[in-house]
């Protein structure tokens, strides 16, 4: 029993990222079919004309229904990048609970929105926003990205932290996959109202386990300092009552986050660091970007000839794919952190090189087996941006983790939205080349760039480290003559 409550007390904010991204996949591909389905009961006053749609009425559908995700992604994007800037310095100072408990809470908001929505159903759709537009003043998924990466780097030591960050990169992907899987069989067999109910409760339970198992993390960088690199800390817990309600909101409003956020990303520091950590960020968005234009392109990539995939097939390609991401992060990862000893920038460099190998295999692609071969090549793709996080999180200081991550969730925020456009254009415009997989050597080609980027500070670092040892010696030996003609 003793093994079984140690074990629990592994488990942190693990959790709250697997609930928020099953609700999300949720809750996202949901919203999208009750666009389409509000656009059209609202412009042909009959549910069962929207089932027999004609080719022009049809294409008018999609394309407002296009429009409006486009305008429900900016009402959410702005506000998030906005509110993650003051949240991820504030949150240096005051812990990472309630950065992580706001999202959660505004999401159970913006579900009760979508489930009136969906009861009255010509209701008009930017009443949606209001809800999107809360759940953006959050951060959302910015702000938990940042809040749970930024906990996991204050309650770990150096030699564990790429093994932790690892797993909690997987339980994107794996609440993904679920998420993927759930959506279309219960909007299928319960409806809309169901879906945003579970998606309500979703979020309910995380802000409750927020609540109730975590400790603050902010208070235990002095333990942490004071004990070995190679241990995980066990956060004591700390009295938040006498803080002023007045106070942590003033602070929270201050201008100065965005410029403490701006100084710690491009701040000088000690051993080219921050030439390493702008290289590294440059690294994570390369990976943002490319990933962005996979889960785009995809859905029109296997739509068209020679695969004419169905909606179904589709589904169970993307769950597996995200499925396989996830099981790797679980295993390979922790194995090549603790069982090796190869530097993060290589292990980053290897998922790199299979991810690469998965996007050749794509353009080349002309059956469904091919296709499922992918998953299977590319279950590594998630480890590299779990292996840059961790790097990054060592580079900085304890105080700057959620100033920094942050910084990086919402430049990946606003270069995943770019992404879409970028690659939503590229790949009509070359869809005669491979009959469209010319946009997947593209991304092929991207990733070049980032494996040089890891290359080079790898290869910095370990020159780094060498000279480092040389010089050590020699000042040991300069320090102890020293001493002796002290003497």
């Amino acid at each position: 029993m003793a093994n079984v409550m140690a074990c629990l007390r592994l488990v942190t904010v693990e959790p709250v990222m697997f609930l928020y991204m099953l609700g999300s996949f949720l809750q996202y591909t949901s919203v999208q079919q009750l666009i389409y389905a509000k656009t059209c009961i609202q412009e042909y006053n009959s549910s069962d004309i929207c089932k027999n749609l004609t080719s022009s009425q049809e294409e008018y559908v999609q394309t407002q229904t296009s429009h409006w995700l486009i305008y429900l992604n900016l009402v959410q994007m702005v506000p998030s990048v906005i509110a993650a800037l003051f949240l991820g310095s504030w949150s240096d100072t005051v812990g990472r609970k309630f950065s992580m408990i706001l999202p959660c809470l505004a999401s159970c908001i913006y579900a009760a929105i979508l489930i009136v929505s969906v009861v009255y159903i010509y209701s008009p759709i930017p009443f949606i926003f209001i809800g999107t537009f809360l759940l953006g003043c959050s951060g959302a998924y910015i702000t938990i990205t940042f809040a749970v990466f930024s906990y996991i780097a204050d309650i770990t030591g150096i030699k564990t932290r790429t093994k932790r960050v690892g797993i909690l990169e997987s339980m994107t992907f794996i609440g993904s996959t679920v998420g993927l899987l759930c959506s279309g069989v219960m909007l299928e067999h319960e409806g809309f109202i169901a879906v945003f109910a579970f998606y309500l409760s979703l979020n309910f339970a995380s802000a409750l386990y927020i609540l109730v198992w975590l400790d603050e993390s902010v208070h235990s960088r002095e333990v942490l300092d004071s004990l070995s690199h190679g241990e995980t800390i066990q956060i004591p817990q700390v009295d938040t009552g006498k803080r002023r309600i007045h106070t942590l909101c003033s602070e929270l409003c201050k201008l100065e986050n965005i410029k403490k956020t701006l100084c710690v990303c491009f701040k000088k520091r000690e051993n080219f660091d921050r030439m390493h950590l702008i290289l590294l960020a440059m690294t994570l968005l390369l990976f943002q970007l490319v990933g962005i234009g996979e889960t785009d392109v995809t859905v029109l990539y296997t739509k068209r000839n020679p695969l004419h995939w169905s909606p179904e097939l589709l589904g169970y390609y993307l769950a597996l794919n995200s499925f396989m991401k996830g099981l790797c992060l679980l295993t390979v990862m922790p194995l090549l952190t603790s069982k090796t000893s190869l530097h993060d920038t290589t292990i980053a460099m290897i998922g790199t090189v299979f991810r690469m190998a998965g996007y050749v295999l794509i353009a080349f692609s002309t059956t469904t087996w091919m296709m499922f071969i992918v998953p299977i090549l590319m279950c590594m793709a998630g480890i590299p941006a779990a292996a840059v996080r961790s790097l990054i999180s060592k580079i900085v200081n304890a105080d700057e983790q959620g100033t920094l991550f942050s910084f990086m969730a919402a430049c990946e925020s606003i270069v995943g939205f770019l992404a879409s456009f970028v690659f939503n254009s590229v790949y009509p415009a070359t869809s005669h080349i491979l009959t469209g997989g010319f946009v997947y050597l593209l991304m092929a080609v991207i990733l070049v760039i980032a494996l040089v980027l890891l290359f080079w500070v790898g290869d910095s670092k370990r020159k780094l480290n060498a000279y480092s040892a040389l010089v050590e010696p020699a000042n040991s030996d300069t320090g102890a003559s020293e001493d002796c003609r002290d003497v």
